[in-house]
């Protein structure tokens, strides 16, 4: 593939606000992909949205038929979570790379076949946690490294957002609904990044609606070697926050929001034991289309960082770990979930 100018781009799935709003518009400014098939269930929808990528963008209205297309390279899949195993498996199984949102999958053993899968038709899969292509990201971990806070003691993250639509597939058990996986799974990413290091055990509480079957709330600290712990929630009934904080022995750094639109200016502080302080601001960023063209250029034959399939697998197995823990109210020991 790496005599190609663009890699060829198919989205299975239209109706999602995340395809809609970010991913669609990425894939038609990137400059390493071409958007060519959209597909949906609802056939007016797909020929809605293939009239406003332009006239060479093709229409289906069945998933099956996009994946059989031999134009496509790769895949871009931003369906209900329960789903993303099957169609991503059926997407490898013919020879289609795939760009998966997050959660990748509803658990560790979905994510262990998907990995397998990869390796078994030589294709890349990578999920799909745009804000890690952030410069914010970048400047925290370079000031974490630096010293600038001393020796990391503690990492908070909150993930939450008001879930009020009644049929939105977050409250469907059955789709893969449920506050950990939807908010919880981007708490668990960032304090993995954050350590550079995999947690030994998880303890966790949750709030489970009777009625849904789904946890509205999950609560649940992370135990990393040397004493060194992280402290997550997320939520379906809080206000919206996607905040984190660093807490080191010389002072602490907090990110307000991680979360960011394409046109969200974000800051963050650092802050010292004697009380002063700084704050440093981080320019409006797309990062679906940061995302896009770097998955596009890796297939290119370019050395462009993306996350690794190994890393969905290790964050699927804490989410695990921490499902398991609210359900049983025991510490789960990571791995044996």
């Amino acid at each position: 593939m790496s005599d190609k100018r663009k890699v060829r781009w198919g989205v299975i799935g239209t109706t999602s606000r995340v395809a809609r709003e970010s991913a669609i518009p990425a894939l038609m400014r990137s400059e390493h992909a071409e958007l060519v098939a959209v597909a949906s269930r609802d056939a007016g929808h797909a020929a809605e949205v293939a009239a406003g990528v332009g006239p060479d963008c093709k229409a289906y209205a069945n998933y099956d038929a996009l994946i059989a297309d031999d134009r496509i390279d790769a895949i871009y899949i931003p369906l209900p979570n329960s789903l993303h195993v099957g169609w991503a498996v059926e997407a490898m199984n013919h020879g289609k790379n795939v760009l998966c949102e997050q959660p990748l999958t509803v658990t560790g053993a979905e994510a262990e076949e998907m990995r397998e899968t990869a390796q078994d038709n030589g294709v890349l899969i990578s999920e799909s946690f745009s804000y890690w292509y952030h410069p914010l990201q970048r400047e925290v971990a370079k000031a974490v490294q630096s010293g600038a806070i001393g020796a990391i003691k503690l990492v908070r993250v909150s993930v939450s957002f008001l879930q009020s639509e009644w049929n939105d597939y977050r409250r469907s058990r059955t789709l893969g609904g449920g506050a950990l996986l939807d908010c919880g799974a981007h708490g668990v990413h960032i304090a993995r990044q954050v350590w550079g290091s995999e947690p030994l055990a998880a303890s966790a509480s949750a709030v489970v609606d009777p009625n849904l079957g789904i946890d509205t709330t999950t609560t649940a600290l992370l135990e990393f070697a040397g004493g060194a712990t992280t402290l997550l929630d997320s939520s379906f009934t809080l206000y919206s926050r996607s905040t984190y904080e660093i807490v080191g022995s010389e002072g602490a750094i907090c990110v307000p929001k991680f979360l960011l639109g394409a046109e969200e200016t974000c800051v963050w502080t650092l802050t010292r034991p004697d009380e002063t302080w700084e704050t440093h601001s981080v320019a409006a960023t797309d990062t679906y289309e940061i995302e896009i063209d770097c998955f596009s250029r890796k297939l290119l034959g370019e050395d462009t960082p993306i996350l690794p399939i190994e890393n969905s697998l290790a964050n699927a197995r804490v989410v695990d770990a921490i499902a398991q823990s609210a359900r049983t109210g025991l510490r789960i020991k990571i791995g044996e979930a």
